[in-house]
C-alpha cells in the first residue's frame, strides 16, 4: 500500500515538476533510505531480545539512536563538501523522510511482536492517505510545489503517522508495564550485534541506492529523473513479491536447516524454487510496467525511454536473489554474506564510476548489476554446499 502510494507521488512528481527538481527528489530520497535503513541501529530488536517485551527502551533507544545517526550523517556530509569530497549536497528537507523510516522500521517490529496488526495497519494507511494528499496537490498544482517541498511533505507523510504510533505504543506500555521498565543500558555485546546488523543493512542498502547517486553525480538533470522514474517502475512490485516469497522461503529454509537428514540438498532446491515463482511472478506484472512507461511517455515527460531494458535486466536479478538472500540466517553464516555484500558493492561502485566512464552509464549499470546477480546465485549455492560437507 505505502510502496503504491510513493510510486504514485513519484510518477505524478515526474510530470508536474521539473527535471531538475525531480533529480534532487530522487537523490534525496536515496541518501534518506540510506540513512533511515540504519537510523535505529536495529536496537528496537536487540533490546525487545534481551527484555522478551515491549518496554520504554524498546521504543526510546532506537528513536534516540534515529537522532544521532541524522546528526552525524549531516555533519559528515558537511565535512565531505568542505573538502571536496561530496559532489552531492544532502538536503534538510530529507530528514522527515528519514525520521519517518526509522520510526516505521521501529513500530513495524514491536507491534508485529505485540500482535498489535491493525495499528500496524491503521499507520499504514494514514501514511499511504497522506500521500495522496500530496498526489492531490501536486496533480492540482495547488502550492507551486517544487523539489524541496515534495521531498518534505512526503518525508512528513512517513513521518507524521509514525510519531503518533510512537505516542501510542509509549502510552499503551504505561500502565501495564511500569513495573517492568529496569533501567536499560545495551551491553557490550549488544553494541557489538548493533554494529554488525548496522553495517550489514547499510552496506545493502547503499548497494541499492548507488546507481541512482552514481547517476546524480555523472549525468544530467534529464537523465537522472528518467533513470530513477524508471528504476522505481521495474523495482515497484519487488517489495510485494519479497514479502510473498521471502516470509514463506524464510519459514521453510529455517526448518530444513533445522533438518538431519538431507537438509542441505532440499534447501537449494527451495532456493531454485522461489527464484523460479519469483521471476514468473515479476514477468507478469512488468507488461504492465513497460505498457505504463511506453504508453505515458509524453505525459511523464522521458525522453531516455531506451535505458529501459538495461534496468530491467537489472531488476529481474534482483527480484530473483531478494527472497533468497536470507538463507544466510538458515545457513547461520552471516558474516561470509557480509562480506560478499561488501564486495560486491565495490565491484557495483567500479562499474557505476570507471567501467560507465568508457561505455553507456545504463549499460555499464546492467551488465554489472546482472553479472553480481549472477554471482550471488553461484555463492549461495556454493554455501549450501559447504554447510553439506560440515
Amino acid at each position: 500500500m505505502i510502496q503504491g502510494a510513493n510510486l504514485l507521488v513519484l510518477l505524478v512528481a515526474k510530470a508536474t515538476i521539473s527535471e531538475a527538481d525531480f533529480a534532487f527528489v530522487l537523490t534525496n530520497l536515496a541518501f534518506a533510505g540510506i540513512i533511515g535503513s540504519v537510523a535505529t541501529m536495529r536496537l528496537e530488536v536487540l533490546v525487545f531480545q534481551a527484555q522478551g517485551i515491549t518496554t520504554y527502551s524498546a521504543a526510546l533507544l532506537p528513536s534516540i539512536a534515529i537522532g544521532t545517526v541524522i546528526v552525524a550523517s549531516y555533519l559528515a556530509n558537511a565535512i565531505f563538501a568542505q573538502i571536496g569530497a561530496a559532489s552531492l549536497e544532502l538536503s534538510a528537507s530529507a530528514i522527515p523522510m528519514i525520521i519517518g523510516l526509522g520510526l516505521s522500521a521501529i513500530l513495524a517490529f514491536l507491534f508485529v511482536q505485540d500482535k498489535q496488526l491493525n495499528a500496524l495497519l491503521a499507520m499504514r494507511v494514514v501514511q499511504a492517505g497522506m500521500l495522496a494528499l500530496l498526489v492531490v496537490a501536486l496533480f492540482a498544482r495547488i502550492g507551486n510545489l517544487g523539489g524541496e517541498k515534495v521531498l518534505l511533505f512526503v518525508g512528513i507523510g512517513y513521518a507524521a503517522p509514525a510519531f503518533v504510533g510512537l505516542i501510542y505504543v509509549l502510552i499503551r506500555v504505561a500502565p501495564k508495564r511500569a513495573a517492568d521498565q529496569p533501567t536499560f543500558a545495551p551491553s557490550y555485546a549488544m553494541v557489538k550485534r548493533s554494529g554488525l546488523l548496522t553495517a550489514s543493512t547499510g552496506v545493502n542498502s547503499v548497494y541499492v541506492n548507488l546507481p541512482i547517486l552514481a547517476a546524480a553525480a555523472t549525468q544530467s538533470a534529464g537523465f537522472v529523473a528518467d533513470f530513477g522514474m524508471i528504476m522505481r517502475m521495474f523495482t515497484a512490485p519487488i517489495t510485494l513479491i519479497f514479502q510473498v516469497f521471502g516470509r514463506l522461503f524464510l519459514a521453510e529454509s529455517i526448518r530444513w536447516s533445522l533438518a538431519k537428514d538431507k537438509a542441505m540438498s532440499a534447501l537449494s532446491r527451495l532456493v531454485s524454487k522461489t527464484m523460479a515463482r519469483s521471476v514468473v511472478a515479476y514477468a507478469c506484472i512488468a507488461p504492465i510496467l513497460l505498457g505504463v512507461l511506453f504508453l505515458f511517455r509524453t505525459e511523464l515527460d522521458i525522453t531516455n525511454l531506451a535505458i529501459a531494458p538495461f534496468l530491467f535486466m537489472a531488476a529481474l536479478g534482483q527480484c530473483a536473489i531478494n527472497p533468497v538472500s536470507q538463507v544466510r540466517i538458515s545457513l547461520n553464516d552471516e558474516t561470509a554474506f557480509l562480506f560478499f555484500d561488501f564486495l560486491r558493492l565495490v565491484v557495483l561502485a567500479v562499474g557505476l564510476f570507471v567501467l560507465a566512464s568508457a561505455i553507456a552509464f545504463e549499460i555499464a549499470f546492467g551488465l554489472t548489476a546482472l553479472s553480481l546477480y549472477t554471482a550471488y546465485i553461484f555463492f549461495i549455492r556454493f554455501r549450501i554446499a559447504r554447510q553439506s560437507r560440515l
